[in-house]
Formats: structure tokens, sequence, C-alpha cells
């Protein structure tokens, strides 16, 4: 995935020429109201009026679990920073056409990457301290100075990791002329097991999560969920991300403790939530 930005936008613009899509800008949620019985949506109250419908889809990435809790769900997954300088210019780069010409590296050994972007290199971490945000502690877009989910730059997080990409590659990093020119806590979707979160919620029927996956893995997802809602079986087998793996522990309070266990071990294998070290337990 070269620019995730346009991919994004390309996809969107195909759906509203099919007539599959109908997008209201600038259109907050104030609400999801369930029958009479509480146990499936009915309709979402918005800024720009009321939407009548049977079946919600929440595909908003770490703002997810703020619509779910509004029909009385829980979506397990906590906003979890994920650390990314810009260095630049990076002479070599000078003359590359196009956002990348080389290959991205993927060092192993202490959870980070190198990639180009442009006339610059991006360094991104995992290896720093287990940084979490409460869902509702997300600054809205008034309060933020570029994004709400670019949070202040923490230095000292990075620094140990900077002398790591130096010694991976000193001729790019280390050229007296380049300097740093963006640096950002980005906040991505984390869940206990890493997997994405996705189908319909088990507490209100008709209410569906689609979160926590990355834009890559986007275009497949939304064809597998669709066909879920439709009430097929989805070509591809969504267990291991089936939003309701956690139900029987999600307590509240269960997943920021799960997610932060996760983060600070880095665990790379599929841990599932009777290994995940959580305290919380079944609901009798």
């Amino acid at each position: 995935m070269v620019d995730s930005l346009r991919a994004g936008t390309i996809m969107r613009e195909r759906a509203q020429e099919m007539g599959a899509l109908e997008v209201r800008a600038n259109t907050e949620i104030l609400g999801i109201d369930l029958t009479d019985d509480g146990t499936a949506v009915r309709s979402v109250r918005t800024t720009s009026g009321d939407i009548e419908t049977a079946a919600v889809a929440v595909c908003c990435g770490v703002w997810s679990p703020r619509i779910a809790k509004m029909a009385g769900a829980t979506i397990p997954l906590i906003p979890t920073v994920h650390q990314m300088i810009s260095v630049g210019p990076i002479p070599l780069f000078a003359d590359t056409v196009g956002e990348i010409a080389y290959p991205i590296i993927r060092d192993m050994d202490t959870n980070m990457y190198e990639r180009q972007h442009g006339g610059d290199i991006e360094v991104g971490s995992y290896a720093h301290r287990p940084i979490i945000v409460n869902p509702e502690e997300i600054p809205s877009i008034e309060e933020s100075a570029l994004s709400p989910t670019e949070m202040p730059f923490t230095q000292d997080d990075f620094d140990p990791q900077l002398q790591d990409a130096l010694e991976l590659m000193p001729v790019l990093l280390g050229d007296e002329r380049v300097g740093v020119r963006y640096a950002i806590n980005g906040l991505i979707s984390m869940t206990p097991d890493g997997h994405p979160v996705l189908g319909e919620t088990p507490e209100v029927k008709g209410l569906w999560s689609v979160a926590a996956s990355w834009i890559k893995e986007g275009p497949g997802i939304a064809r597998a969920v669709a066909e879920w809602m439709n009430g097929d079986v989805p070509e591809i087998d969504l267990h291991e991300a089936d939003v309701a793996r956690f139900y029987d522990i999600n307590e509240p309070g269960c997943t920021s403790p799960r997610v932060l266990r996760r983060a600070s071990t880095r665990c790379t294998a599929s841990c599932t939530p009777r290994n995940s070290g959580s305290r919380c337990v079944p609901r009798e």
C-alpha cells in the first residue's frame, strides 16, 4: 500500500458511483436507539437527522468503542500509541519519482521499520513502552492541532529506538544534512490478541463491529463482513476475528490490562482470551 489515503478515497468514490454509498460529511453520531425490548438496533441519531435502520456497521477505528457504547454494547479495543518520525531530506532519494522506490525494511530484532516516503525516510517503532489512551479521552477535531489520532510526541520514549535506527542505517540517518521533520505518537487500534474485531455484537442484534483492521486488509474484510451481514457464510474464515470471542470475559475495565500486557510483551503469536493473562473472569 503506497498511499493509504488515496486508496480509501478511491474505494469511497467507486462505491458512490455504484449507488451503494451515501456520504454525509461533517456529521456527528449523537446516539443509537434500540427497539422497545432493548435487544436490537432501530435507528441512528445524527446532527443531520435520524436514520431508521435495523443494521449498523461500526467502522470507526479508535472511536469504535465509543459508538458501540451508545447502544449498550462493547467493542474490545483500546487506542494505543505507535511512534514514528520522518527524517529528511535524504540525498539518496532526491531524484526518486513518486512516493516509494525502495523496499520497506522490517527490523524484527528491534521491533522497528524504516520506509521511504518521497524524499524522506520514515522510522516507526513498536519497541517503546506501552502508551494506551482511553477512547473517551481522544480529543475532538477542534481541540487537535493536526488530527485527533496524532498525539504529542514523547521524545524520551523514542530516543533508544532512534539509536537502533542509526546503527542500522548510519549513512542515511547519520547524514548531517538531514533532520527530523515530523514526529508523532499516532493512535492505532489494539485488541487483546492482535486480531480484528468483526461481526454482530452479542449484546445488540443488528450492531456490527468492523474494527481494528489495517487499510491493506480493508477490501477483503469489507467483502467478508458484507457476506456475513447478508446471512451468507463468508468466503474467508473469520472465527479468529469474531467480536464475540471475548464476550464471556469482557467485563468493564478488562480490555485495557489485556492490551497493556500484550503491548508490554510484544506478543507476536496469537494469544487467546484464556492465555492472555487477564484477571477478568467469565460471567456467571
